[in-house]
């Protein structure tokens, strides 16, 4: 019995240290490093994280941003322009890079 529970509690400490974060304590920048953008979005895709819950968007072009908010709530990462009602979710997969819904992979600049 008491091999079991020490087996359990040893599986939920692995679980628990191999789950993805991402703390945003200072802003930060993520950059597309696969592709170059799709469509009018031409360039790479790029993210700007403030550590106030703040994001500036740029989903593949220099000239356009979005201004919106982001949160984190297990390995996803959401991202949200109330203006606009749009949105986009990137998986975390470290806490240099993130993956977009389209396959982009972003790294931290």
């Amino acid at each position: 019995m008491i091999n079991r529970i020490c087996f359990a509690l040893i599986g939920v400490m692995l679980f628990l240290s191999c789950s993805k974060k991402l703390d945003v304590n200072e802003d930060m920048t993520f950059t597309q490093v696969n592709g170059s953008g799709y469509g009018e979005y031409s360039g790479p895709m790029h993210i700007e994280l403030r550590s106030d819950g703040r994001a500036f968007f740029y989903p593949g072009s220099g000239d356009i941003v979005w201004d919106g908010y982001y949160k984190i709530k297990g390995g996803k990462l959401k991202y949200k322009d109330p203006n606009r009602e749009t949105g986009y979710t990137f998986e975390i997969i470290s806490e240099t890079e993130l993956k977009g819904e389209r396959g982009e992979v972003l790294k931290k600049e």
